[in-house]
């Protein structure tokens, strides 16, 4: 009996599987228009695709286990655009009179590939 809960507890588990979701600056049908709001929605788990274009946001990522790759090429690559998240659990070891990040990631298993991130402002950005 108990390993036939067993069973059914690890095929129910086995059932809840990671979205693909999409992200497009032009918005479209089943996208969304920023990466943030991607985020929000998105579950443990979950892969991001992020289309070609200028993302203006900081973002911050809270879940675990989640994918956020571009889906652009070399010259396409999404763009994420950051004028920097700043406070006092921020770090940057070249001037560390301007500790900001475009990307601030709370989470654990966290994959970002396929970005170019610049900076809003005069002072540079990281993860």
């Amino acid at each position: 009996m108990l390993k036939s809960v067993f069973l059914i507890v690890c095929l129910l588990l086995g059932m809840s599987q990671a979205e693909d979701i999409w992200v497009s600056d032009e918005g479209c049908i089943g996208c969304y228009k920023h990466i943030n709001s991607a985020l929000e929605k998105s579950d443990d788990g979950d892969l991001i695709h992020v289309m070609s274009g200028v993302y203006k946001e900081n973002i911050t990522i809270t879940k675990n286990n989640i994918s956020l790759v571009g889906s652009g090429s070399c010259d396409e690559k999404p763009t994420i655009k950051s004028n920097g998240i700043t406070g006092p659990h921020m770090t940057n070891l070249i001037d560390s009179n301007y500790p900001r990040a475009a990307i601030q990631i709370k989470g654990n298993n966290i994959t970002i590939a396929n970005f170019k991130i610049i900076s809003d402002i005069q002072v540079g950005n990281g993860i």
